[in-house]
């Protein structure tokens, strides 16, 4: 009796990786299927989103010029999950949303790191937070959705904070949690039907 096994069908590093065997690694690896991941990311974002406009309507904490940014960027991710949700299948729409990702998670990194200074320095004594410019003129998001888009506080007032962490640290590991995890992604994703 010949037991011979076909070869395993070889989808890139991840196949590798599933094919030696390793079921818990396998099993870490799934949710990264376009079908559940660009979901989540959207989801996510999407929660990350009201728990911040009940901070603000409910417990009346004020954003600031930056955390407005920080929306923004959350937004971005809510955006590229979307757009990677419409077409799982599509290396287009996966290769849009995934630079979306890229460019949230970016300026996410950007701004939260710029808040997290403005708190050491406002704890100092000391603070530099800009004066908020506003939106362009095609596309003011402060006037079409002041509750959410205008900035009301000061840059460096830390109003809330969760395991002795500001939310702007909270934020900062978000992003980088999302950059990480779209480079496992890109690395180790596998689209499947």
């Amino acid at each position: 009796m010949d037991y011979h096994r076909p070869a395993p069908h070889s989808a890139g590093p991840a196949s590798l990786i599933n094919d030696t065997g390793i079921p818990a690694l396998s099993a870490l690896l799934k949710p990264l299927d376009n079908r559940l991941f660009w979901p989540a990311v959207a989801i996510g974002g999407l929660l990350i989103l009201a728990f911040v406009l009940y901070l603000q309507h409910v417990r009346g904490f004020a954003p600031c010029s930056l955390c407005i940014f920080i929306r923004l960027d959350v937004l971005g991710l809510v955006l590229a999950g979307i757009v990677g949700s419409l077409a799982p299948r599509s290396r287009i729409a996966g290769g849009i949303a995934a630079l979306g990702m890229l460019a949230a998670s970016l300026g996410g990194i950007y701004h939260a790191w710029s808040l997290v200074a403005e708190e050491k320095l406002a704890a100092q004594g000391m603070g530099s937070c800009k004066m908020f410019m506003g939106f362009p003129e095609w596309i003011p998001l402060d006037t079409w959705l002041p509750q959410v888009f205008q900035p009301e506080g000061l840059c460096g007032e830390v109003v809330w904070t969760l395991l002795g962490q500001s939310m702007a640290v909270w934020s900062l590991a978000l992003f980088v949690f999302c950059l990480l995890v779209l480079a496992a992604k890109l690395a180790f994703g596998r689209r499947t039907a």
